[in-house]
């Protein structure tokens, strides 16, 4: 089957593209542990930053993970991708038999029913880490997920920890960690090049987040003086032929990102031919992608 390149990309497909990405990856055994701790509770007041398309509500109503009485906040800065999320929840919950109910016409206030379920779901369009300076709300379950590598992570993990109520969790799922690999490789030295370049931008100073994102993390929850480590464990993506769902764009996706985000750092004739190959290989559905996460769950304590 063919795949050929899009002509233009968007953000907003490559989020619901991961799905099934994401879907494979999350390291079970944490997420397992997150199901067990927060079962007893009658009511979990759960805030998820970067939330995108709100595919983590989903999924975690899917797959059964949070007690039926829910308070969830969804934090995006971006508005666009939070009225996509809107639009997306409402019709998939409407497909799971939910019935549902708007708080106000801008429906940034809906509520999901469904036996003895009740989800009230909340929408904030602002940077995460704005509106951890600006609320005083706390919350039972922090999700995190893919993001604490694009922000300062020195200053952010303590703002994003503040928002967590005493003895309640904070989740960070597949937060990358140091390694991207693709495959066939027809020239080792300029894709070593390209992805040492890659990850070199991750790291720049004038750029907030890091390559080795995963690990640090992990390591500063193990030893922070509020935060107790729960689980964790690896959650890498893998993406090879043949491609299920919209995987093929997910890859697609990400070669324009790598080529993008290395220009200047190579001549334009070799990250230019690096790309075309690497978009080739998705046509043709012969390309293999690997990139190694991490998924961390702790407990807070005041």
């Amino acid at each position: 089957m063919s795949h050929p390149r899009p002509d233009e990309f968007s953000f907003r497909r490559y989020l619901a593209a991961k799905r099934t990405v994401d879907d494979r990856a999350l390291h079970r055994p944490t997420l397992t542990r997150l199901t067990d701790a927060v079962a007893d509770r009658e009511t979990l007041r759960v805030l998820d930053v970067a939330a995108g398309l709100g595919t983590g509500l989903q999924r975690l109503l899917d797959w059964d993970c949070l007690p039926d009485r829910l308070d969830y906040t969804l934090v995006d800065i971006d508005s666009a991708t939070l009225d996509a999320a809107r639009d997306r929840l409402l019709a998939w919950a409407a497909e799971q038999g939910y019935t549902m109910s708007t708080g106000d016409e801008e429906r940034e206030t809906f509520e999901l029913t469904r036996d003895a379920e009740s989800v009230t779901v909340r929408f904030v369009s602002t940077d995460a880490l704005t509106y951890a300076a600006a609320t005083d709300d706390r919350f039972d379950l922090l999700v995190g997920q893919a993001f604490l590598d694009l922000v300062d992570l020195d200053k952010g993990l303590p703002a994003l920890l503040e928002l967590v109520a005493d003895g309640g969790l904070a989740y960070f799922p597949i937060t990358f960690d140091g390694v991207t690999h693709l495959s066939p490789v027809s020239d080792p030295d300029l894709d070593q090049s390209i992805l040492d370049a890659y990850h070199a931008t991750m790291d720049d100073a004038d750029r907030p987040g890091g390559s080795t994102t995963g690990r640090e993390v992990l390591d500063m929850v193990a030893h922070g003086e509020t935060t107790t480590l729960v689980a964790a464990g690896g959650s890498d993506w893998v993406v090879h032929p043949p491609y299920p769902a919209d995987e093929a764009y997910f890859l697609h996706h990400l070669v324009d990102t790598i080529a993008g985000a290395v220009a200047g750092d190579l001549s334009e004739e070799r990250r230019r031919a690096w790309a075309d190959a690497r978009h080739d290989a998705v046509a043709a559905a012969e390309l293999t992608f690997l990139a190694h996460n991490v998924d961390v769950l702790a407990r807070v304590r005041r």
